[in-house]
């Protein structure tokens, strides 16, 4: 989905959570799988990890690395980056402060593998640059008052 379909889909999701339990509704975190298929998030991940030489590192030899070392060097890429900014934005809007705060499982797939790969090709990422994805990703929340 483009992301302004995110941001229809869920501005109408936190009306309808604000419609149901209320205009105090203290949401506290939000998860969601893989890029919640929003192909900016998806785009951005890929630009950030295109020439990012400690990615480059592990990939020559991932067991060079810790599993949480790998985790941290992402998680601390996609905040730098800024690759998750439209859902912070839309959690903005809906008058939460937001931060990405982790992920669970960490996959790396080639660009081939894409279902945005002729959007990928179009900024230059070869289809045999591998690239990480979450399984869940979670941000941490707070209402603002």
């Amino acid at each position: 989905m483009t992301r302004t379909e995110f941001d229809a889909l869920f501005g109408k999701l936190m009306s309808a959570l604000r419609d149901a339990f209320g205009p105090h509704l203290d949401l506290e975190s939000l998860g969601s799988g893989g890029f919640l298929g929003v192909k900016e998030i998806e785009k951005n991940s890929a630009l950030a990890f295109r020439d990012f030489a400690p990615w480059a590192a592990y990939l020559e030899n991932p067991t060079a690395f810790t599993q949480w070392q790998n985790h941290e060097m992402v998680l601390e890429r996609w905040k730098a980056a800024k690759v998750f900014e439209p859902v912070v934005a839309a959690l903005d809007r809906a008058g939460y402060d937001a931060e990405l705060s982790g992920f669970e499982k960490l996959f790396v797939f080639s660009a081939d593998e894409s279902r945005i790969r002729p959007e990928l090709e179009a900024l230059g990422i070869p289809g045999s640059q591998k690239l990480p994805y979450p399984g869940t990703i979670a941000f941490t929340i707070n209402a603002r008052r």
